[in-house]
Parts: structure tokens; C-alpha cells; sequence
């Protein structure tokens, strides 16, 4: 993009002033408040409707002497541009709105309203932008490529330093592990974890064996303090065990043979002898008793099993009964009925019909018919008469007969069910009696069973051999009662030798314990010797990390300054516990942009910015270069600069076309 010729009108003080560089560099002149830096603002406002320093609440209007804006002037901005293909003219008018109220005489100020114009036509504020957009491109883009300072001085770093990054394109781990021989090792350090996970992996590790290497040497000398002083080694006290034992056998053989002295030991080998044989009897008893009881409860067994069959019996038997009585019941129930059947079949009587209507005359002929015929048509319906009533009889006499024989079948049948049952009543009877008769003899077989279970016969013998051993133990105890007092004095020995063997074992348990103290030691020794290996190859690791990064940063550092002829940027920092910080730093010559760098360097630092960026993005716009006297030699830019000096001979702004510096100042 080209300038090709900027109008200001009543913009900031700028009545009407207008620059035509025609695409090539301008250099503007002019003191201090001649209105340079409104050229930039007004540039700007035009496109994005902010000032250079990017702020949008700026005044605009031109003010009187007394401070106060100048009313009923549009204040006006108009530039055309070259964007290669074809020209544009873009202007922007800002002026105060007045609106004559309702009934008043002069209009009031209500406000302000702004006109957009592209190429001549009005268009609307969203349209403007439009325009805007496909002219100059993102806001930020645009003032980053026509703004020197705005980089350093007015975009976050962190912005500005992702824009480098994206310039330079990120390296792969691998390019930077292949420009190091030092970091061969690293791939497989890392596996599939990533630089940083690994790192805290690392932190983790170092902080647990830290914490674990601080407790290791107050666990060494907590069981240093534990260890039991032992003021005998091992083998004395071995030597003396074995002296005490000694001792000890030949005061118990001593014991034991006062104690077997004066015939104990036959009395008590009798009186083991008495116990066998009482023993042995009292098994045999009780092995007898065993078979007389399996031979009384296979008594039971055939009883039980004869009770079981009659209590069936009863119960087949008493069903027979009910069934028996069911049947009683219908018939008994049907009795009645049949007599009231009976007696209706009895009582029937034969009812004559009447005697038919006898024609006296002839049908045809109308004359009277003869007697003989009138009464022979009688006798015919006599007959039929006599035959009816002999049929009525008959059936009559049937009827009773039959209803008669079937009322002495069922009160037969009656008689016959009922002697039936008494005679089964007679027979449960009896077999009742059986059962109890069966019951009482099983009675009596378990109230043998039950005393035999509770104890059984002894024979005579176990009787006598049981008095023998009473005989036999107080022969014992008056043989022991004798030797006592001797026995007395080599138990008392007997004790004072356990206490002694007692104390060589604590004595010994000591020296147990010295040496499983003095084995823990070691072992707490030999974890610190690993855990400190563990922990130093750990910083190894974590060095072989930073290390990457560091590397990473050279090459990213040589990478990104490569595409910038004066400035260096610094992209991390080192701390002091050498992990590395994000930063976005410019610098020329070492000297940082904001610490120390003079203005005419920060311009042409921002200008060699410009150049860079303009490269990455593809295009470039004019360039406003604010304080240019302060630059021995600006930098050449692909993109048309503005140079705005200061020259306090100008008291109006002087512009001329590209000179060189010398002959600017000539």
C-alpha cells in the first residue's frame, strides 16, 4: 500500500493541509505543536477511528485560543491510496449534530455524527469497516506494519512474542535432540512422556528421596542409641550354658533317685499296672453293655413297624366309615321324595273325555241319518274309551311298583351301611387295643435302653482292683513323705540354677538384638548409598532436560534473529534456579529496547521490526516515522515512509520529497 495524497481539514488544529508523496517517501518539517504527529493521528483515526497511540477517546476537533473545540466545522480526513491493482479514496467526516426542537427558533447541539465515504459513495460505518478490512487487513496487523513503536512499546509481549514464534515456526524435539550429541540419551529417558510431564516426574522423585534422605541418618542413630550394651561375647556365654545345663542333669538325676528310692518306683509301677487292669475291665463292662442295648432296640424295631401297620389300618378303616355314612346320607335323603312319588302315582284317577258332537243329518244330501248309525258312531267311541282307561291302569300300577321297589332298595342299602359300619367300629376297636397292648411292650424295651445307656454292670473285679489302687497310692505318698527334705534342698538348687541359665538367655537375647541393630544400620546405610545414586542420576536427568531447552532456545533464538538485521530477541530468561521463563525482550547491540536504547535506535529497532514482519505477513503500508532528526541513518523500509522532523525554523509544516538526511539538514 502507497499514500498517495493526504487532506486534513479542521482535524486537530489543521485547518487545511494536505500532503501528495505520490506513492514515494515524504519528509515532513515543522517546530513542536506545528501538527507532525497529527498527520499519523490523523492517518490512523481515517482507517481504525484511534490516534497513533492508539486511543480513541482523542480530541478531533480543532480547539479555539481560549481551549474550547470550534463549533459548526466538519473536521475532515481524506487520503488516497495505491494498493497496486487500482486507487481508493477513503474520507471520514466528523461533525456536530443540531436539531431545532419543537416550537424554538434556533436549533441545538445534540450531539456528533460521522460520514463515511469510499471512493465518493457514502457508505454506512459497517460498510466502512468493511472496506476498511479489505484494504488494510486486521487492525492490529496494520498498525504493527506502519507504527514503529507500536511493537515494543504498545502490543503485550506475550502477543508480540507469539507473532515471532509463528514467524520462525516451532522446532520438533527431534531436530533439537539431532543438534545435540549430549541429549542422544534423552528419547529414551523421556519414553512417552512429554519434556515437562518428566520434569515434574523428576521434582516428584527428588522431593520423596529428599524427604527420605533427611529421615535416614536419625534412623541410623535412633538404632545406634537402641543398641544393647553386652558385656560378654558370645562364646563365653555359650561355655557357661553349658557348664549350668550340666549342673542342672546331675541335680535332676539326683532328684529322681531320692524320689525312686525306698520302693516308689515299684509302688507306682504297680499302681500304673492296677490302672491298666481297671481300665481294660471297665472297657470290656462297657462293650457288653453295648451289645445288650443294639439287641433290646432291635427289639423295637418289629413293634414299631406292627404299630405303624395298624395305625393304617384305623385310618383305612375310618375312611370306609365316612364314605359309608355319605352314602346313608343320600340315600335317607332320597326316601322322602320317593313316597311323595308314591302317593302322587297313587292318587292319579282316570278322567273320561267327552263324547264327540253326532251329526244327525247327512253332510251331502241334508236329509236325516239313519239311528243305526248315530249308534254305532257311540259304541265306537265307548271302545276307545275302555282301551284309554286300561292304558291309565297299567301305567298306574307300574309307576307304584317301580317307585315302591326303588324306596326298599335304598332303605335296604341303608340297613345294609349301617350294620356295615358298626362292625368296622367293632374292628378299630380292637386294633386300638393291639396298639396299646404294642406300645406298652416297646415302653418297656426303651426304659431299658435308657438305663442301660446311663450306666452299666461292673463285674466284682473292678471293684476289688480299684481298692487295691487306693492301697497302692497311700503307700506311695507315705514313701514320697519320707524323703522330702532332701528333695527340698536340690529343688531349691534346681531353681538357682534356672535363674542363672534364665540370665545367660536374656544375655544372650541381647546379643540378638546387638546384632539385628547393627544389621538394620547397614541396611539404613546402604538405602541412603542407593537413594543418594538415585537422587544424583536424577539431577542428571533433569540436566539432560534443561539442557534440551536450553539448546531449543539457541536454536529458536538463531532461527527467529536471522529474519532481523539490528535487533535480538531474547525469548526466555534463565532464573536463578536455572528453570527458564517466557519473555519477549528487544534488543540492540545487547542493550535492551526499554532499558538504555536511545530514540534513534528504538526507531530504527522498530523499523528493522517492520521489515521483518512485513516479509512474514506480505505486504507492506506507509510508515510513519515520528522524530526522524533523532535518526542518524534511518533504516531503508520496503514499505513508503512519512518522516516527521522537528525544525524549529519550520513554524508552519514544510514538506519536501525524499531527500537524503544530508541534504535534508543541508
Amino acid at each position: 500500500m502507497k499514500l498517495q495524497r493526504l487532506t486534513l481539514r479542521n482535524f486537530k488544529g489543521l485547518r487545511d493541509f494536505s500532503i501528495e508523496p505520490g506513492g514515494a517517501d515524504q519528509f515532513i518539517f515543522g517546530d513542536n505543536g506545528t501538527g507532525k504527529t497529527t498527520l499519523a493521528d490523523a492517518f490512523s483515526w481515517l482507517l481504525f477511528g484511534k490516534d497513533s497511540l492508539n486511543r480513541t477517546d482523542f480530541e478531533v476537533k480543532t480547539l479555539a485560543t481560549n481551549g474550547q473545540p470550534m463549533h459548526n466545522l466538519n473536521h475532515e480526513v481524506e487520503a488516497v491510496l495505491d494498493l497496486g491493482d487500482r486507487q481508493v479514496t477513503l474520507r471520514k467526516v466528523y461533525a456536530e449534530k443540531y436539531t431545532k426542537k419543537r416550537g424554538s427558533a434556533q436549533s441545538e447541539f445534540t450531539g456528533h455524527t460521522t460520514e463515511y465515504f469510499v471512493d465518493g459513495v457514502p457508505r454506512k460505518a459497517n460498510e466502512y469497516m468493511d472496506a476498511i478490512d479489505g484494504i488494510a487487513g486486521r487492525e492490529e496487523t496494520f498498525k504493527l506494519l506502519t507504527n514503529p513503536r507500536y511493537f515494543c512499546e504498545v502490543l503485550p509481549w506475550k502477543n508480540g512474542r507469539k507473532i515471532i514464534m509463528d514467524m520462525s515456526g516451532d522446532l520438533t524435539d527431534a531436530e533439537v535432540i539431532a543438534s545435540e550429541k549430549a541429549l542422544a540419551s534423552l528419547p529414551a529417558i523421556l519414553g512417552n512422556r512429554k519434556l515437562d510431564d518428566h520434569k515434574k516426574v523428576i521434582a516428584g522423585q527428588k522431593t520423596k528421596i529428599n524427604d527420605e534422605l533427611k529421615l535416614i541418618p536419625a534412623r541410623i542413630d535412633e538404632a545406634n542409641r537402641a543398641l544393647p550394651q553386652v558385656s560378654e561375647d558370645a562364646e563365653k556365654l555359650t561355655k557357661k550354658l553349658t557348664e549350668l545345663r550340666g549342673t542342672r542333669q546331675k541335680a535332676e538325676s539326683s532328684l529322681s533317685s531320692i524320689s525312686n528310692g525306698g520302693g516308689v518306683a515299684q509302688k507306682t509301677k504297680e499302681l500304673r499296672i492296677i490302672e491298666a487292669e481297671i481300665m481294660d475291665i471297665d472297657r470290656k463292662a462297657r462293650v457288653e453293655n453295648d451289645a445288650v442295648i443294639d439287641v433290646e432296640r432291635k427289639k423295637l424295631i418289629p413293634l414299631h413297624d406292627q404299630i405303624a401297620s395298624l395305625r393304617l389300618d384305623i385310618r383305612v378303616k375310618e375312611g370306609h366309615i365316612a364314605q359309608n355314612a355319605q352314602s346313608i346320607r343320600e340315600h335317607e335323603g332320597l326316601l322322602p321324595n320317593l313316597k311323595v312319588q308314591f302317593y302322587e302315582a297313587r292318587d292319579r284317577t282316570f278322567k273320561e273325555g267327552p263324547l264327540p258332537s253326532q251329526p244327525t243329518d247327512c253332510p251331502y244330501c241334508g236329509s236325516p241319518l239313519p239311528a243305526e248309525k248315530i249308534q254305532d258312531a257311540l259304541e265306537k267311541h265307548r271302545a276307545a274309551e275302555d282301551e284309554r282307561r286300561a292304558t291309565f291302569n297299567r301305567q298306574k300300577a307300574e309307576d307304584m311298583e317301580r317307585i315302591d321297589a326303588e324306596g326298599k332298595r335304598r332303605a335296604g342299602e341303608v340297613k345294609r351301611l349301617k350294620a356295615d359300619n358298626e362292625e368296622i367300629h367293632t374292628s378299630i376297636e380292637t386294633i386300638k387295643r393291639k396298639i396299646e397292648a404294642l406300645e406298652a411292650d416297646a415302653e418297656k424295651i426303651r426304659s431299658r435302653l435308657d438305663a442301660l445307656q446311663k450306666s452299666y454292670p461292673l463285674p466284682e473285679t473292678h471293684k476289688v482292683k480299684i481298692e487295691e489302687k487306693k492301697s497302692i497310692e497311700k503307700a506311695v505318698a507315705q514313701l514320697k513323705a519320707g524323703s522330702s527334705q532332701e528333695t527340698g534342698q536340690i529343688k531349691c538348687e534346681l531353681a538357682t540354677l534356672d535363674e542363672q541359665i534364665a540370665k545367660v538367655g536374656e544375655q544372650f537375647a541381647q546379643i540378638r538384638a546387638r546384632e539385628s541393630g547393627r544389621k538394620r544400620i547397614a541396611e539404613l546405610k546402604e538405602q541412603e548409598k542407593k537413594l543418594s545414586a538415585e537422587f544424583e542420576n536424577l539431577e542428571k536427568e533433569l540436566f539432560l532436560c534443561d539442557q534440551f531447552t536450553r539448546t531449543k532456545v539457541a536454536l529458536l533464538d538463531s532461527k527467529i534473529n536471522s529474519r532481523f538485521k539490528l535487533v535480538r530477541f531474547r525469548l526466555f530468561k534463565i532464573q536463578i534456579n536455572g528453570a527458564l521463563d517466557e519473555c519477549c525482550e528487544v534488543t540492540v547491540n545487547g542493550v535492551p529496547y526499554g532499558g538504555g536504547l536511545n530514540n534513534g535506535m528504538r526507531i530504527n529497532a522498530g523499523l528493522d521490526v517492520i521489515n521483518a514482519l512485513a516479509d512474514y505477513y506480505g505486504f507492506e503500508a506507509p510508515i510513519f516515522v515520528d522524530n526522524a532528526e533523532s535518526v542518524t541513518e534511518l533504516l531503508p523500509t520496503r514499505g513508503q515512509q512519512i518522516r516527521l522532523y522537528v525544525s524549529e525554523a519550520d513554524k508552519a509544516l514544510r514538506v519536501e520529497k525524499a531527500k537524503t538526511r544530508k541534504e535534508v539538514l543541508a
